[in-house]
């Protein structure tokens, strides 16, 4: 995990490409270094290439929706942690 002062990466996933890219702006604005995708497969993707330290995940995709975008996301942490 980031120290105080350090940035955080972090990663947006929303199939709302405009509001995704502005959150993910206003967060690098902010220092940090935000990713932005367009739906759950892109965000589980995205997950394993940058190791965010926080995601930020709508919830009502079309697809596969946030919520199992969470679960995924919940077992990969889970299956990494055994591997280690």
């Amino acid at each position: 995990m980031a120290l105080q002062n350090d940035p955080l990466r972090i990663l947006v996933v929303d199939d709302n490409q405009e509001a995704a890219d502005l959150l993910a702006e206003v967060l690098s604005m902010h220092g940090h270094v935000a990713t932005a995708v367009y739906g759950g497969a892109q965000g589980l993707s995205a997950m394993i290439d940058l190791a965010p330290d926080v995601v930020f995940l709508d919830l009502g995709m079309p697809g596969m929706d946030g919520y199992q975008v969470a679960q995924r996301l919940r077992a990969m942490r889970e299956v990494v942690r055994l591997a280690s």
